[in-house]
């Protein structure tokens, strides 16, 4: 039984452990990397979010970027995240086995 992480991704439970898109079954990369690494990125402006987010350099000094992390098998959208702007994107699960 595979580990689910969320709507779209789960950590298989065979052989080397991978982190796993749910709907196609790709393994998008181990599970000791930041899987966005190995995704489909497109980064637009934070407005494409919500477009009533005001501009963001009015509450911080830097740019500001809205990004979609897409399957590179089957282009689900697996995450977002608004991040710096040149910024590497955010490692946000890690997993110890």
């Amino acid at each position: 039984m595979a580990l689910i992480l969320s709507e779209y991704l789960q950590v298989t439970n065979e052989g080397n452990r991978h982190i796993q898109c749910r709907k196609c079954a790709h393994n998008i990369s181990s599970v000791d990397k930041n899987y966005k690494l190995y995704t489909v990125m497109k980064e637009e402006s934070v407005q494409t979010a919500n477009p009533q987010n005001v501009d963001s350099r009015q509450y911080v000094d830097k740019d500001m970027v809205f990004r979609r992390f897409f399957c590179p098998n089957c282009a689900t959208q697996l995450e977002t995240e608004v991040n710096v702007k040149g910024e590497p994107p955010v490692w946000d699960i890690h997993i110890k086995i």
